[in-house]
Parts: C-alpha cells; sequence; structure tokens
C-alpha cells in the first residue's frame, strides 16, 4: 500500500475541501456602453465561515459550454469577476451581446476539513 504521506497533495489533510457547491440561473444585464463599465451583483452563496475561504465559480454561456469567472476574459461576451467575504460569495457580471442574457453559474467554496 501507498504511503500517502509522501505525496505532495492528499484529501487526508485539510486543505480545499468542499464546503458547497451549487448552481444558480441569473439574468446578466446588458452593457449600457458608460465607461467604466457597470457591473451588477448577485450574492451565489452564504458560507458563514468567519474568514474568507477559496472559490471556483463558472459561466455555462452558450449552452454547453463552461467558461471560468475571471476579470480578465475576453473570450466571453458575459464578463464577470467574483469575491469573497468572511460570509458570502457575490459574482459581479455584464453582457456585452446586446442584450440582458439568462446564465447559469455554478460555483464551489472550499475551506479546510475543520469546518
Amino acid at each position: 500500500m501507498a504511503d500517502a504521506t509522501k505525496l505532495l497533495f492528499s484529501t487526508s489533510n485539510n486543505f480545499q475541501k468542499i464546503l458547497t457547491n451549487g448552481s444558480t440561473t441569473i439574468t446578466v444585464p446588458a452593457d449600457s456602453g458608460v465607461i467604466p463599465i457597470v457591473y451588477t451583483a448577485f450574492t451565489l452563496a452564504t458560507h458563514g465561515l468567519g474568514y474568507i475561504p477559496t472559490a471556483r465559480v463558472f459561466f455555462e454561456y452558450p449552452s454547453g459550454q463552461l467558461w471560468p469567472v475571471q476579470s480578465d476574459s475576453n473570450m466571453n461576451p458575459i464578463l464577470g469577476r467574483y469575491y469573497l467575504t468572511t460570509n458570502t460569495l457575490v459574482l459581479e457580471a455584464v453582457s456585452f451581446t446586446g442584450s440582458n442574457e439568462s446564465v447559469k453559474v455554478y460555483y464551489r467554496i472550499y475551506s479546510d476539513a475543520s469546518h
């Protein structure tokens, strides 16, 4: 049997355990053409950890294509960024398609195993 203590990454350690995950559909408003870009905020989840954990967020747009949410991506007409507080996961997004878009969003919040 392999010795897990010699691995660089082991799920037996308190590192990046999935605390919660989920998905929701949001309506992302179209860009108004105003500089700077105006984002709309959506609270995706309440984690209540009392500290800022790690998360990953993805858009499904168009249907069947998953894109990581990142503020420097020009590959998708839905532009987004996200941040965490000590209690919530918040997504900010805007559509550059010329109209409001219904977009499915997937998220995962990670914490250590003690929570």
